[in-house]
């Protein structure tokens, strides 16, 4: 055990230690995580705490998974689920009800929001439903970040960015990993408290196709788009809609930059085109 410890660190120690529940134990171990020293001496009892709270975790998703089955905090109704992410009065709320239709109660009070908050876009043929997540990362919120296809994090940027994305990491681990740097499948904003002006949602959803390498395909007379993966075809297409249409295939028009080409099942399909499938 390390010596230079502050009083903090030990109190909580001593909690850890009396605890008798495995939430009381990671209440604890959490508060001993916070006020540990974060130099070289110190990292085997890092390890170890990191260690403890993946133990105490495990055993209560194994006490829930016991309990009686619930069902799921949430339904995946739009095209893509986008997760929102922060720690306490990061801008979640705002955010959701600043570019969706969610009504959120915003407020400065930490922890306001208790349950996840669902608010939609509909853009260039897609709906994005977004969800934010409470920053009380109760465990059963990982269930919509497991089901969630992309994900935006917000960092307060007055206060220590490390220590959020740890945080959040904490709750998040083996579903998805985030670091200063956007990844594949998120978005990092450090929010600077200037009401988002800086932020271009229409970029961020264009953003989302392009790292999710998905293609908007529009069967004619539609506003609602087919999502599909790069590279996808006539062929491909069909089989979202009526997978019977493939054996009555004739051909299809594409109308792509206001040319129309006639294209058969292997055709290659690209972002924003319009199909029309002609059967026998």
């Amino acid at each position: 055990m390390v010596t230079n410890a502050p009083p903090e660190f030990y109190k909580a120690k001593e909690k850890f230690e009396k605890a008798r529940t495995p939430e009381e134990k990671l209440i604890s171990l959490y508060e001993m995580l916070r006020t540990a020293p974060k130099h070289k001496g110190a990292q085997n009892l890092l390890k170890w705490i990191t260690k403890e709270i993946a133990k105490y975790k495990g055993l209560l998703e194994k006490q829930k998974k016991k309990s009686t089955k619930k069902k799921p905090l949430l339904q995946k109704t739009g095209d893509l689920l986008i997760s929102i992410l922060g720690i306490e009065n990061s801008g979640k709320s705002y955010f959701l009800r600043k570019f969706t239709n969610a009504k959120v109660e915003v407020s400065e009070i930490p922890f306001t929001t208790k349950n996840p908050a669902i608010g939609t876009i509909f853009y260039k043929g897609v709906y994005y439903q977004f969800v934010e997540i409470p920053s009380t990362f109760d465990s059963e919120f990982r269930s919509i970040l497991s089901i969630s296809d992309y994900y935006i994090l917000l960092l307060k940027h007055n206060e220590d960015l490390q220590e959020q994305i740890n945080k959040v990491n904490e709750f998040s681990a083996g579903i998805v990993a985030f670091s200063f740097e956007d990844g594949e499948n998120y978005t990092v904003i450090i929010n600077k408290f200037n009401d988002f002006s800086d932020i271009k949602i229409e970029q961020i959803l264009e953003n989302i196709i392009k790292k999710l390498k998905l293609i908007r395909v529009f069967p004619m007379n539609s506003n609602h788009a087919i999502l599909l993966k790069e590279n996808s075809t006539i062929e491909d297409f069909i089989k979202t809609i009526n997978k019977s249409w493939i054996s009555k295939f004739r051909y299809a028009k594409v109308i792509r930059n206001n040319k129309i080409i006639k294209a058969g099942l292997n055709y290659l399909l690209r972002d924003l085109d319009i199909v029309e499938i002609k059967i026998k």
